[in-house]
């Protein structure tokens, strides 16, 4: 396990310029806070949100971190911080069903994030993964689900990070009461939750008006078809580095042979438990997440595919009732991801490397489409390094509206174009 921090810690602070898709945004809704929260003229341009929002725990966080660190330094100190609490999650979970889990599978696992999350920048995705991981094993094993105050802090932080996160800690706190038939659990939970309900409903009711994606009507074979390239895209094990490097033919090949084992992985699992109908945990857990990735919507609160979340959460319970089932092809099992986790890992590497260059250099194959914040569309591209700059000298720069800091010209805008469309009281006595 130690080679494996030193691994993550070597990646994390040997670039400058990690080409994590939101991460300099993120970053930059870190320092802002702390600008706010300390009077600093910086922040003149943006206000806080109405409601916290349930993925502010990397803004919280890098905040604080930037009373005591620069700012880069403190978004390098939560991004390993957010990969070990992950990892510790991990085994932490895998450890309710597997007894003596080895960490190879763990690693494997934190691979399969690694691959696929940690690149889209979703800082507070994976940070509240292993929030809600980490945080299950202290509630199914060292019994805080005993505990109302306990239960309350690690759901309200599953909240504060991620909507999924938040989710997931809920189902399997209840999912093992009801395996249990612990109806106590169950009651010590619904009141742990109030907090993180209230907030949610503060949320939903004060949130801002994200302009919403159409398109168009979707037949049966293009509905399987597409779901299909977005869970295949969620798990790849070599990335698209839009703008600046596509992975060959052979990467590619890689992808599939990776999702089409993947595939089996799940029907192996699928056999094993209609031939024993063995309903632990991690098959209760596991079992509704299909369904509920495709009754999602293709586009929410302006996020492709937000169902690509749950992905992550499907494959470790799978992966853990593989090993838990097949004792015997644990270390095939392992071997295989492995394999191809670590050919996405290096290419990863490799193109890190590549990009901190370019970067730093000021050129690239597109610099336009990877290194402007303020394009018309939005925020397109794969890395914003406009961000940066702004962490040094104040600009304004568009943000997410879905975050705890709002630029001020857009909650002003949307809040002219909500009274735009109120009928006009003195027309109606």
């Amino acid at each position: 396990m130690a080679v494996h921090v030193v691994l993550l810690a070597a990646f994390i602070f040997a670039f400058r310029y990690i080409p994590l898709q939101d991460y300099p945004e993120w970053l930059y809704h870190g320092v802002l806070l702390e600008r706010i929260a300390t009077g600093d003229h910086g922040a003149d341009g943006y206000v806080l949100a109405g409601c916290i929002p349930p993925n502010s725990v990397s803004t919280i966080a890098i905040a604080v971190l930037h009373l005591m660190f620069p700012a880069e330094p403190a978004g390098k100190l939560f991004l390993l911080a957010a990969m070990l609490l992950l990892y510790a999650g991990i085994v932490r979970f895998m450890r309710i069903t597997l007894h003596g889990c080895d960490t190879m599978i763990a690693w494997m696992a934190l691979l399969l994030v690694f691959n696929y999350s940690f690149w889209l920048g979703n800082l507070s995705f994976y940070a509240g993964l292993g929030i809600s991981l980490y945080g299950a094993h202290l509630l199914l094993v060292r019994r805080w689900a005993a505990s109302v105050w306990g239960s309350m802090l690690l759901v309200t932080l599953a909240y504060l990070s991620h909507f999924f996160a938040w989710f997931f800690i809920l189902w399997a706190g209840i999912a093992a009461a009801l395996l249990r038939r612990d109806r106590v659990q169950v009651r010590v939970l619904a009141v742990a939750a109030l907090p993180s309900l209230l907030l949610f409903a503060r949320y939903l009711m004060a949130r801002p008006a994200v302009p919403g994606i159409e398109s168009a009507p979707e037949t049966a074979a293009g509905f399987t078809l597409l779901r299909a390239h977005l869970f295949v895209a969620a798990v790849q094990p070599v990335q698209r580095f839009k703008g600046v490097a596509e992975p060959g033919a052979a990467m590619e090949i890689a992808n599939y042979l990776f999702a089409a084992g993947i595939g089996v992985a799940v029907v192996l699992a699928a056999i094993r438990f209609a031939r024993r109908r063995r309903a632990g945990l991690n098959v209760v857990l596991a079992l509704p997440l299909p369904a509920l990735m495709l009754a999602l919507p293709l586009f929410s609160s302006g996020i492709v595919f937000p169902a690509q979340r749950l992905v992550v959460f499907f494959l470790i319970n799978t992966i853990a009732y593989l090993a838990l089932e097949y004792g015997r092809i644990r270390a095939w099992l392992a071997g295989f991801f492995i394999l191809f986790a670590t050919i996405g890992v290096c290419y990863g590497f490799f193109f890190t490397a590549r990009f901190d260059a370019m970067a730093r250099a000021g050129c690239g194959p597109d610099r336009e489409l990877y290194l402007s914040a303020d394009r018309k569309g939005g925020t397109d591209g794969f890395v914003r390094l406009e961000f940066y700059s702004a962490l040094h000298v104040s600009r304004q720069l568009r943000l997410f509206e879905t975050g705890l800091v709002l630029s001020r010209d857009s909650v002003i805008s949307r809040r002219r174009a909500a009274e735009a469309i109120l009928p006009d009281s003195s027309e109606h006595p």
